[in-house]
């Protein structure tokens, strides 16, 4: 990971390989990253090597209702489209289904730097159907608001800071008071 330059607290999250940047005309593929502190996208650049055409701070993305702003939709049956919102613009990208719950874990892996919850923002049976009251009424899958009440806060101790604050155990943490991420 040098290439990317990579801080020595830094590390990679998440990753979605062979996807088309949706704000490109050209069909080339890139690699999205995402990291406890960024979302880089790269593309193969000479001989192989990356060149990355994008790198922002994870904590640049919007959060509106304690949720970070991601969104996945159908975009024709065969393939799904990412966007993810930025304080400043947005990027989206589009990729097979053959990678859909890839890409809903990195959707809310995102959620879960920015936010410092293990609260998913999406899940396969939720977002299949797109009927949340059918699966809650018949099936019994919880809902946002249901699965934000149950989530379980325990005291943490920033190792950066050590400043004490409550957040989800088991999950990636973001101090509040000096915005480092660690895994808790």
């Amino acid at each position: 990971m040098a290439q990317f330059n990579l801080d020595s607290n830094e590390f990679v999250v998440s990753e979605l390989q062979n996807v088309q940047d949706a704000s490109s005309i050209t069909t080339k593929l890139c690699n999205v990253l995402l990291t406890n502190k960024r979302v880089i996208v790269c593309k193969n650049g000479t001989f192989g090597k990356p060149k990355i055409i994008f790198d922002k701070p994870v904590s640049d993305v919007k959060v509106f209702d304690d949720t970070a702003q991601v969104k996945i939709q159908n975009v024709n049956g065969m393939q799904h489209k990412i966007d993810i919102y930025f304080t400043s613009g947005s990027i989206s990208f589009i990729f097979m289904s053959g990678v859909y719950s890839n890409v809903i874990q990195f959707a809310n892996e995102i959620n879960h730097i920015v936010t410092g919850t293990d609260f998913d923002i999406y899940s396969m049976a939720e977002h299949e159907t797109g009927v949340k009251g059918v699966l809650k009424s018949f099936l019994g899958v919880p809902t946002v608001e249901a699965k934000k009440s149950t989530q379980e806060k325990v005291a943490i101790k920033c190792p950066n800071c050590g400043a004490s604050f409550y957040g989800k155990k088991s999950g990636i943490a973001k101090c509040p008071y000096c915005d480092s991420f660690f895994n808790t």
